[in-house]
């Protein structure tokens, strides 16, 4: 699969990739097996009509007879429920025949569990004399097979029950697929006549319909903004296949069958000139405001998910009542992919003819459903015809059902045709192959003709889930979970629902494992709040784990379903969301997100304001060596230098902030190792006016067997601050800032600080190939040009009228690390609406951490002076403390820097605003003294143990 080059325009990467295997032509095709032919009606199931007679006694659920009631009480009847509740003899607009109007009002659909069979529980209740009739529920056995002469070449068609399907509908030409690709094949013979076109805005050179797209009568180029969707894709007519696949003309006596039958098209092409994809989300929606039914995305990339492709899904989804269907990608992982991952999408994986999972398809508990993607057949430039794979291919074929079940169902709405489609399937987890993925392919392989035919059953799926461990949210090893989790029905109502919880990991044992939710109507929702799940993390886990759960979904009827999910425990990143700046810490140095790929994390951001970050992390480096977890020497992978010895964890009760977190790494992973070891810690503060940055310290331990000089360490940021191409690079030297802004109006400011009493460096890249001076780094990024820029100045970079594609690396150094000795490094990650305030804030965080200053102020002061001092400082048994508030201590209590208690002097009495404490050995090293005065405020100073 295509990655995205470091570095691209923010257009090139949501630019996307395709998510498909190049077109493979081969000269032979097969079939594939047929299934095995269906039963003749539906077994435990009959449908029985009462006599109008007994109509009081008839209730949408329940027939209040003693004769019938014994009886189902005998066969274990498990659903009784009327099947067109609403359609009495007043129902309909016919007036040609008024008195022969039907009542299908008291028309019962009945299920049961004993050994009974359907001929029998029919002459039974026939016996009574109460009901019309009672009879099977019949299933259809008339087949339409269309007349296309290279249908034997699609094997997904029998897989499918295509035939049975087109049997109860061929769709309608009103309901339209989009396809957003790479263009079609305008007159291809099986694609011409399925074409949507735009009969109010003829190719005349004027905009007749007034909709500000001139001639678009057949779709619209958005890539290159004209009315010729064409492709124009050399060698690779990706759209061209998929269009055929979706929507190709069935039964016209040429080539193949799309699976929508008589449902039309839209293309929508989203290549430029170059063959980038630079219009993906756009001709969504373009798509939804021109009356797409259906959108299909064969396209897509890893990465973390963006708030603005989100909303585009959501506008077409709810605004338009689009149903979305999108490719997984061909990865072969769990990875999520995007769109297909997105809420409100119907994420496609990829299968053969014997319902395998096909090679390459990803997987996971986002997928949502499998189609046949392997070795299909469908059409190509200039009226041609050949094979490919991927799940570009099986995503097409989804919509093209989806389309059909909507002309079929024009009153539900996109997201319940999304649910009949998935609660519908044919379950392939149990198939040889496929054992190892279930549960990670969706709920089954799409089934056209299931999705036709069923009626009068809910569609239940997990909606969300809610997890408490009444600590830190973190869901570490040991941590005891409360699990809510909420569902929602799409169609018809259900009964009392029962909730099952299971896992097949090691990780994780269920104490609580059922719970319940009451009856469901249409479209409402309903969680287990009352009587949550409970369950404990394993001691034993492993860091950055994932435990995977299978939720069992009943009604007090037949039905049933299931949905999976996953947790990820001791988690190696955290998001740090206190205060006003939000941003990610991950184990390993990242920042903003945890690399590779942006999988996991929410950026930078402040306020309301969007991420403003593609890419950030701490780096040191040493002579041209440097250690990281960056782009490297080749820009489309990640170095990965940094390796986990404590997974990041959250401080209770800190004393040094109101949220700290701390984690350890060392750089033994990397190709030339320094051999040094790094403890992070993050210090967040709550209340103004300190909620406005994050302060970041380093511990570089030198754990080598040799002495380390010259030694820089900084952090790089890739911001990317309101567009990624109109930021320009700044210093500040005397406030030992770096800083990059938007130079359009109204444009923010990000940066970052050195906080430690060490040199300041800041080197400003201009990320432009075509040549600025200095390093560039979507090129790639050597060890040498990582370690020119956290040790060699760059002021500025981006043009002052026009900005650039820019980054920024604050550094400090040099420094000389003896063996088993330490520096400390800090930094303050700032982001405001102006430089001013940006700079501000980074000198309140200058007061709030400085190791050059014995205080830690009082958090709860806004004047930044100190409230006790210590000394003497270091010192060793005798220790006097003096209250420069003038206000008398009542209560000392002596911590190490982890906050763990060490000493404490609970009850003195004040004598004055000096006490004088006889202190026990102390090892060696810095401490925490937190004290109380008679008004009950505590305040904090650091001293230092000398030892003796």
């Amino acid at each position: 699969m295509i990655r995205f080059r470091h570095g691209m325009t923010h257009i090139q990467r949501i630019a996307l990739t395709l998510a498909c295997l190049l077109p493979v032509c081969h000269d032979s095709f097969g079939a594939g097996p047929n299934p095995a032919d269906p039963p003749a009606f539906l077994p435990k199931t009959i449908i029985v009509k009462m006599k109008p007679a007994y109509r009081n006694a008839c209730s949408t659920n329940f027939i209040d007879l003693p004769e019938i009631n014994r009886f189902f009480n005998q066969i274990g009847t498990n659903r009784s429920a009327k099947i067109y509740p609403d359609k009495n003899p007043q129902s309909g607009t016919g007036k040609k025949f008024p008195d022969k109007k039907v009542d299908l009002s008291l028309i019962y659909e009945i299920t049961w569990t004993a050994n009974m069979s359907v001929d029998e529980v029919r002459k039974k209740l026939q016996a009574t004399g109460l009901v019309e009739y009672a009879e099977p529920h019949n299933l259809p056995q008339l087949l339409f097979t269309p007349n296309d002469p290279n249908l034997p070449s699609q094997y997904e068609h029998p897989l499918l029950q295509s035939f049975d399907a087109w049997d109860i509908s061929q769709g309608d030409t009103s309901v339209v697929i989009g396809i957003s690709d790479t263009g079609t094949d305008i007159d291809h013979e099986d694609l011409v006549n399925n074409i949507k076109y735009n009969y109010f805005d003829p190719i005349n050179g004027v905009d007749d319909d007034g909709d500000g797209y001139i001639d678009n009568y057949r779709g619209w180029d958005l890539g290159q903004n004209d009315n010729d969707p064409s492709s124009n894709d050399v060698g690779k007519h990706h759209g061209v296949f998929v269009s055929g696949l979706a929507a190709a003309s069935t039964n016209n006596g040429l080539g193949m069958a799309g699976a929508g039958f008589n449902c039309k098209f839209m293309p929508l092409k989203i290549t430029d000139a170059n063959g980038y994809l630079t219009k993906g989300y756009e001709s969504i929606i373009y798509g939804a405001d021109h009356g797409c039914d259906v959108i299909n995305c064969s396209w897509g990339t890893k990465g973390g998910n963006s708030a603005y492709e989100q909303d585009v899904i959501n506008y077409a989804t709810y605004n338009e009542d689009v149903v979305m269907v999108a490719a997984a990608g061909n990865d072969n992982d769990p990875i999520p992919f995007y769109p297909a991952s997105y809420q409100n999408v119907l994420s496609v994986a990829a299968t053969n003819n014997m319902d395998v999972k096909w090679g390459g398809s990803s997987y996971g508990t986002l997928v949502d459903i499998s189609a046949p993607g392997d070795q299909v057949y469908s059409t190509w430039n200039g009226d041609g015809y050949i094979i490919s794979s991927g799940t570009s291919f099986a995503s097409p074929i989804v919509a093209g059902c989806a389309a059909l079940v909507r002309s079929y169902y024009p009153d539900l709405n996109a997201s319940q045709i999304a649910a009949l489609l998935k609660s519908t399937t044919d379950n392939i987890d149990t198939i040889a192959g496929n054992t190892a993925y279930a549960g990670l392919m969706g709920t089954g392989r799409v089934n056209l003709f299931k999705a036709l035919s069923t009626s009068g059953s809910p569609a239940i799926e997990l909606d969300h889930v809610d997890i408490d461990d009444g600590y830190d949210g973190m869901w570490n090893s040991g941590d005891t979970l409360d699990m809510v989790v909420t569902v929602t029905n799409f169609l018809a109502p259900s009964g009392p629902l029962t909730l099952n919880l299971s896992t097949q990991s090691i990780d994780a044992e269920i104490f609580i494992d059922s719970s319940g939710i009451g009856p469901l109507g249409t479209e409402i929702s309903g969680d287990n709040q009352s009587y949550p799940f409970r369950i404990r993390i394993s001691d034993s886990a492993a860091s950055g784990g994932t435990i995977n759960f299978k939720l069992l979904i009943s009604d007090t009827s037949s039905y049933q379903t299931y949905a999976n999910f996953s947790i990820d425990i001791n988690l190696d990143y955290l998001n740090l969301t206190e205060n006003r700046l939000h941003t990610t810490i991950s184990s390993t140095g990242d920042i903003g997100y945890r690399n590779p790929y942006q999988q996991k994390g929410i950026g930078i951001s402040k306020d309301d304001q969007a991420n403003m970050v593609y890419d950030a992390g701490f780096m040191i480096g040493r002579k041209g060596k440097v250690s990281d977890k960056l782009i490297g020497s080749i820009s489309s992978l990640y170095d990965a230098d940094f390796s986990i010895l404590q997974s990041i964890r959250v401080i209770p009760s800190s004393l040094r902030a109101d949220h700290e977190s701390v984690a350890r790494f060392d750089d033994s992973n990397a190709g030339a190792p320094l051999s040094v070891q790094i403890t992070q810690r993050s210090l967040v503060y709550t209340t103004s006016p300190d909620d406005s940055y994050v302060i970041l310290e380093y511990v570089v331990t030198n754990k080598g067997a040799t002495d380390l000089d010259s030694v820089y360490a900084g952090i790089f940021t890739d911001w990317d601050i309101q567009s990624n191409d109109k930021n320009r690079a700044e210093t500040d030297s005397a406030k030992r800032v770096g800083y990059v802004q938007n130079i359009q109006p109204g444009g923010w400011y990000g940066g970052v600080k050195v906080l430690s009493s060490t040199k300041f460096n800041h080197y400003a890249i201009d990320n432009n190939p075509t040549g600025s001076g200095g390093v560039i780094v979507s090129d790639g990024f050597s060890p040498a040009e990582k370690f020119k820029v956290i040790s060699q100045p760059r002021n500025q970079a981006g043009t002052a009228l026009g900005g650039g594609d820019v980054i920024s690396v604050v550094s400090s150094g040099p420094y000389d690390i003896p063996k088993n000795d330490s520096v400390t490094i800090a930094f303050a990650i700032l982001a405001n609406e102006s430089l001013e305030g940006l700079l501000e804030n980074g000198q309140r965080a200058q007061l709030k951490y400085d190791p050059t200053l014995t205080g830690i102020y009082d958090t709860k002061g806004d004047d930044h002076t100190p409230r006790i001092t210590a000394f003497p400082n270091p010192g060793n048994n005798i220790l006097r403390i003096s209250s420069q508030d003038q206000h008398p201590i009542v209560a000392v209590e002596i911590l190490d820097m982890n906050g763990k208690l060490v000493c404490a002097w609970p009850h003195l009495k004040p004598t004055g605003t000096t006490v004088t404490l006889s202190l026990p050995d102390l090892i060696p090293g810095a401490y925490l003294i937190r004290t109380q005065d008679a008004d009950g405020m505590s305040s904090f100073t650091r001293w230092i143990a000398a030892g003796k």
